[in-house]
């Protein structure tokens, strides 16, 4: 590294500010595949009910509210770690929970779309099935999962990456 670029401390530092960026992308692709779910469940005839519950309430209709809950969670994690590092406050735990979550949320989403709406899920005159393959640069671009969860583990229990060798 040169002289007073940061060398690795300032790489990560990058990354926990663009992590949220990466996790906004895949969001916004699993809530356009949620938009597209609903309008196309709504014209099925399945009723989707806010408020009392998932019982009573169809297999399809429960998976589909289940769907849009992952979608919350995310966004919640990333608005947060985004506000973080708007803020100038550290967020490393943040950044890589977001990028963790997100990354998980929408391939599970964008999944289970398809899964709800069969073949018009894999055709190709649709988005829903361009957006699956597409959420999936969102889990690895900017680090995995995977090595969220090792940054976010070894910042629970104080591990160095010399404890782990």
């Amino acid at each position: 590294p040169q002289a007073g670029s940061g060398g690795f401390r300032g790489v990560m530092k990058t990354f926990n500010m663009t992590r949220p960026g990466v996790a906004a992308i895949g969001l916004g692709m699993a809530e356009a595949a949620l938009d597209f779910t609903r309008e196309e469940l709504e014209k099925a005839g399945v009723e989707i009910v806010y408020g009392p519950g998932i019982h009573g309430q169809s297999a399809a209709a429960q998976k589909f509210l289940h769907l849009e809950g992952q979608l919350e969670a995310a966004k919640l994690t990333t608005l947060h770690a985004a506000w973080l590092g708007d803020e100038r406050k550290p967020n490393n735990d943040e950044a890589s929970i977001c990028k963790a979550k997100a990354g998980a949320a929408v391939r599970e989403i964008t999944q289970g779309c398809i899964e709800l709406l069969g073949p018009i899920g894999i055709t190709r005159e649709q988005l829903l099935e361009k957006w699956f393959r597409d959420v999936r640069i969102t889990d690895i671009y900017e680090g995995t999962g995977q090595i969220q969860r090792l940054i976010l583990a070894r910042s629970i229990l104080g591990y160095s990456s010399k404890d782990l060798k």
